[in-house]
């Protein structure tokens, strides 16, 4: 009786040590940051090189556990572009997608590990990693601003366990549209267009809102034709096509590569180009390639560009600001005076649409350096119910976005790249810009090591 009480004395002695060992050896999570994605290249995982990536697990230390959390690996060939395993119907792969990388899944120095900021977790010493791997690292995300510290630990197991059941981005297709659905909104359009046609920002309830959106990007430009200097109006969104060649979708992010055509032809000119789309839980991104066979100086006096989102009547209440115009102006369908007085001859990058019943829509734009030497990307709203700018789905016109003057310089022949990110985030507030400005302008810090005893 004695030896067995001593045995489980004995026992919740060892467990109670236990307890206290894993305490004091792991070091708390202090990054506050929750919004960014985190993408690392294969060659900061020097052990894992040549491991097959579906043996690959990403796990966290929360609440006194490791637990998987949602990542994924894309994979990418030796020009730098995304290997995409699922082709569009009808296409082919060929020079304008590859479906797989040539190491056949294997993880190279050039392939990206993608995980969220927000799952990282507690630092914890190497003996207590999850049991069963045989090589692995544990990855240190940093604030560069604040100097707060985040973990997370990729291991590689000859039988891996289950991964995380968390997929933050989901596509379908149906009835010649997509859609991509996310924890924080809903966004779809037509397949063949530029634009999206549809958006709904998920509130903080999980109800679905309302659709926001008419159109995504309704791009007008107003432009003269040289010595006979006709006036002419057309729509970017109008004359541009795309057609999905081939997508990823992974558990952190969805990978979209489209090819575009453009035809002006009025002035008999045909360009092309590509996007790739990134979205992910809270946001999407996009390079966009234009590809001008001749400089349309060559054919135009001027060119005046307006580039904005269309938007629904159930923005109605929303403010909007940029850096300029700090005091925002009020989206009711009327123009004020306030939104006839915007600044739009100062350049900026970003500008942002909020209300507590809608939600928030943070958008940024980045030129190619060649272009800002010629234009400025200034403020621009059109907030007016009674003015209509075919094709409207949605009468009336609540555009905001920006106005681009002289643009005719910037079109000049051969190969343009722009960025366009819009975020999505929850319970945002006037004021709070610089936790999304941050994502791009002070990126987090990584770095991955073996860790500690």
């Amino acid at each position: 009786m004695l030896t067995r009480k001593l045995l489980t004395f004995s026992a919740v002695l060892g467990t109670v040590l236990a307890v206290g060992l894993t305490a004091q050896a792991q070091e708390a999570k202090t990054i506050t940051r929750s919004e960014d994605p985190v993408i690392m290249e294969g060659k900061l995982f020097p052990e894992l090189m040549g491991k097959k990536i579906e043996k690959l697990r990403l796990f966290a230390f929360l609440q006194g556990e490791f637990k998987p959390i949602p990542f994924q690996v894309d994979e990418k060939l030796p020009d730098g572009s995304y290997a995409l395993p699922n082709l569009a119907p009808g296409v082919r792969e060929g020079k304008d997608v590859i479906t797989n990388d040539e190491d056949q899944g294997l993880l190279d120095e050039n392939d990206d590990l993608i995980f969220l900021v927000k799952d990282i977790g507690d630092r914890v010493v190497r003996s207590l990693w999850k049991e069963g791997y045989d090589k692995g690292l544990e990855i240190i995300v940093t604030d560069p601003l604040t100097g707060g510290k985040g973990y997370a630990y990729l291991l590689h197991f000859e039988t891996p366990p289950p991964p995380s059941e968390v997929d933050y981005v989901k596509i379908h297709h149906e009835k010649d549209r997509s859609t991509i659905e996310t924890p924080n909104y809903t966004l779809a359009g037509p397949d063949g267009e530029f634009y999206y046609d549809y958006l709904s920002i998920i509130g903080g309830d999980g109800k679905k809102g309302s659709d926001l959106l008419d159109r995504m990007e309704k791009i007008r430009a107003k432009a003269k034709v040289r010595l006979v200097r006709i006036g002419f109006r057309f729509g970017f969104d109008v004359v541009t096509k795309t057609i999905v060649i081939a997508r990823k979708d992974g558990p952190v992010r969805v990978i979209s590569r489209s090819k575009g055509a453009m035809d002006f032809k009025l002035i008999k000119i045909k360009g092309g180009g590509y996007s790739e789309s990134y979205f992910y839980f809270n946001h999407f991104s996009r390079p966009i390639v234009l590809e001008l066979p001749v400089s349309l100086n060559t054919f135009l006096s001027s060119f005046d560009l307006y580039g904005a989102c269309d938007f629904t009547k159930e923005t109605y209440g929303s403010k909007v600001y940029d850096p300029v115009n700090t005091r925002g102006t009020l989206l009711d369908g009327k123009m004020s005076e306030a939104e006839k007085a915007l600044i739009t001859d100062v350049d900026h990058d970003w500008v942002v649409g909020t209300s507590p019943d809608v939600g928030t829509i943070f958008q940024r734009l980045f030129f190619p350096p060649e272009w800002l030497k010629h234009v400025k990307r200034g403020s621009y709203i059109l907030d007016d119910e009674t003015i209509n700018d075919e094709p409207e789905d949605n009468p009336g016109q609540v555009r905001v976005g920006y106005y681009f003057g002289n643009f005719v310089k910037c079109l000049l022949k051969g190969r343009h790249v722009y960025y366009e990110y819009y975020y999505f985030p929850e319970k945002f507030k006037w004021g709070e810009q610089d936790k999304i400005l941050n994502i791009i302008d002070n990126p987090v810090k990584t770095e991955a090591g073996t860790g500690i005893e």
